[in-house]
């Protein structure tokens, strides 16, 4: 018996998961594979805000410290930059204690390593390619049906 499912990745996954997925393996995947298409269009200088992220069944998290701010392509502050010797600005930082706020400056981000680099990138992702995730997801759950 062949099953075939085409679906919208947003909630009919968690219906589908909800149903026959108790171990959890379908969200798994789902978001395992929704970090793959996102990868390109994650900002990357060092490579430390794309490679540290938390898969779990309920989301997928970048984890890196600054993350979010990456995330909303806004500069927050207060930022006080912090001098090299010979007066170039060498990075920034916000005094320990004070809550950061957007300053209403976008981020630059770099497109040497990513050239799709951007802010929301997720959604960067699924405008670009949410019909080959929603279509890969789908084989998934097909396979999984078929071998039970």
């Amino acid at each position: 018996m062949a099953f075939e499912v085409k679906i919208n990745i947003a909630d009919a996954v968690k219906d589908l998961a909800n149903a026959f997925d108790p171990d959890d393996k379908l969200m798994i995947y789902a978001h395992t594979r929704l970090a793959a298409y996102c990868q390109p269009y994650v900002p990357m200088q060092t490579g430390v805000l794309a490679n540290t992220l938390s898969i779990t069944p309920n989301y997928l998290e970048y984890t890196a410290p600054y993350a979010h701010y990456q995330y909303m392509g806004e500069v927050y502050g207060p930022n006080i930059p912090i001098m090299q010797a010979n007066g170039t600005i060498a990075g920034w930082f916000s005094p320990p204690g004070m809550a950061k706020h957007p300053t209403g400056r976008a981020l630059t981000y770099s497109k040497e390593l990513h050239p799709l680099a951007t802010d929301h990138w997720d959604q960067a992702a699924m405008r670009a390619r949410g019909d080959d995730l929603t279509e890969e997801i789908a084989r998934y759950i097909v396979r999984r049906y078929n071998q039970t």
